[in-house]
């Protein structure tokens, strides 16, 4: 839980920093936090293990002191800045039964899910032929981390790690190799996604929508089933979400485009990172 609250503290201040308006919407920076931390702390892994030869278990300290002085210097910009959090105010009545009827709808979406998590603990093929194989690695294989990704033995030893790190950080952060957050992983893809469907629909176009938007999402009928069993699908398409609804509001906002590339980027980069298809 540490882990996964510091992940979403190091994405919730990077969203805050590249936001390109001094008014904060904050249900889309809650929607982008998670993944943006992510796909951030799985890439500072990453290169924790190239610096540092393979020392994984020194991680967890390196993150704690990054987010002591990363939110030292977000603080010292804010009150430079004179930035602010607009918090959304859905207006009582219909909205707010849509609201009601979409929270109910994605509880029970979520009872599924976490159902097909239990019975299949360590997820489908894609989950032990390759994310979790290779997490094993880059979580306990020392100066030899990287042989996993060498040579033709391995399945696809040329795939981005964004989960495959995430999984071997957390792994860290527990104690040791065990399915919990593998499965928190999968899952929360699933939340993110459907988080980032709705706070994007209901930012460009309207609250009605967002609902309409959310309740298509959540009644595909083999969604549940593959949101837990750790495949990077979810995780990518929330990226991908990311990166489009961006990009349509950067073109809403002509006069100051450009500075909604650096997050665009970001979430674009994020997709990559993730998988490669």
């Amino acid at each position: 839980m540490l882990g996964l609250a510091l992940a979403f503290a190091f994405g919730g201040c990077l969203a805050w920093r590249l936001w390109p308006s001094r008014a904060k919407p904050a249900l889309l920076l809650a929607a982008l936090a998670l993944p943006a931390g992510l796909a951030l702390t799985s890439s500072a892994y990453f290169l924790w293990l190239v610096v540092s030869g393979g020392r994984a278990s020194w991680y967890p300290g390196v993150e704690l002191a990054g987010l002591v002085g990363v939110s030292l210097l977000l603080w010292r910009g804010r009150r430079e800045r004179g930035d602010r959090l607009v918090l959304p105010r859905p207006r009582l009545g219909m909205e707010a039964v849509a609201l009601l009827v979409l929270s109910v709808a994605a509880v029970v979406s979520l009872t599924v899910i976490l159902h097909y998590a239990e019975v299949s603990p360590w997820g489908y093929w894609d989950a032990w032929d390759r994310i979790n194989l290779k997490a094993r690695f880059l979580h306990a294989g020392g100066a030899d981390w990287a042989w996993i990704f060498g040579g033709d033995g391995p399945a696809l030893p040329d795939y981005p790690l964004l989960l495959e790190c995430s999984v071997a950080r957390l792994w860290q952060w527990s104690g040791g190799i065990d399915p919990l957050p593998a499965q928190a992983l999968s899952v929360l893809a699933w939340v993110g996604c459907l988080a980032a469907l709705v706070a994007l629909t209901c930012t460009l176009r309207s609250i009605g929508v967002g609902v309409a938007v959310g309740l298509a999402f959540l009644c595909q009928g083999s969604g549940g089933w593959w949101a837990a069993m750790q495949y990077a699908d979810f995780a990518l398409a929330t990226y991908f979400l990311w990166s489009a609804g961006l990009l349509v509001l950067s073109t809403r906002r002509r006069q100051h485009a450009e500075r909604w590339l650096p997050l665009l980027g970001f979430c674009a980069g994020s997709a990559a990172w993730c998988k490669n298809e």
